[in-house]
């Protein structure tokens, strides 16, 4: 008795008290990890049945359509709006596409990449085809929070007088790029400068809503179809939205 009374006043050694909390800091880790991908596993939702069907038949039409002969820029951007508009949906789980089945990474990590993907589709449509507009804008909006040079293109392109639809999505990517910088004088600025081009706008219109007195502006009539929301999966360049409706009208006859 009195040996286990002395034993439980001495403390471990050092290094054995070491041991112990290591052992302890590896278990709490791990269980915060496991914790970790349980919630992210039920936090992420799925596409319904219809929703994914469409995304696989775009993604095949798309592998299709990069192997026809002198198939030039349109296969490219229409591949980089895929990336882009998945890219857009947190939170939900979608199938790969493109080149994702050769990419050894969990869902997380495939979501976290696409962005890159969506630019580097822009990047190789735009070395063949410098006209091609829509995929500048997209490409500045991806790169725009840490490229000084990206965000300048959204400034251009939200000059750009001739293409209107063009011009109010690049001023509302560039006023997110400054609320996000926590710049909220230029984000007004810009949203403002949205709202000029598109005087409807509900997005512009929310935007400001809580970093500005607020608006007399009456919702019932704002835009119910503001491209804003619409445009992160919809192809806006006329000929490449056709070549890819065309492509899928015959995969579907088939």
């Amino acid at each position: 008795m009195f040996w286990a009374t002395v034993l439980a006043q001495v403390p471990p050694p050092t290094v054995q008290t070491q041991g112990i909390q290591q052992s302890v800091d590896d278990h709490a880790l791990k269980y915060a990890e496991d914790l970790e991908a349980r919630l992210k596993a039920t936090a992420l939702g799925t596409l319904n049945p219809v929703a994914d069907n469409a995304i696989a038949q775009w993604d095949q039409a798309v592998r299709f359509w990069k192997k026809e002969e002198a198939s030039s820029a349109a296969p490219l951007l229409a591949e980089g709006v895929l990336f882009d508009c998945l890219s857009r949906l947190q939170g939900v789980k979608t199938r790969r596409v493109g080149d994702e089945n050769n990419v050894p990474a969990n869902f997380d990590e495939l979501a976290k990449g696409r962005p890159k993907r969506a630019a580097k589709a822009f990047d190789a449509a735009l070395k063949l085809d410098p006209h091609l507009i829509e995929a500048r804008l997209r490409v500045a909006r991806i790169r725009s929070l840490t490229n000084s040079e990206a965000a300048q293109s959204l400034e251009n392109l939200a000059g750009d007088q001739a293409n209107p639809s063009v011009a109010y999505l690049a001023a509302m990517s560039r006023a997110e790029v400054s609320q996000a910088k926590k710049d909220i004088g230029d984000a007004i600025r810009w949203y403002q400068r949205a709202l000029v081009i598109n005087p409807r706008s509900v997005a512009a219109t929310i935007g400001l809503g809580p970093i500005q007195a607020p608006s007399l502006a009456a919702f019932g009539e704002l835009d119910a179809r503001d491209l804003y929301y619409a445009y992160p999966c919809t192809i806006l360049t006329t000929s490449v939205s056709k070549g890819l409706s065309d492509r899928l009208g015959k995969m579907v006859s088939k």
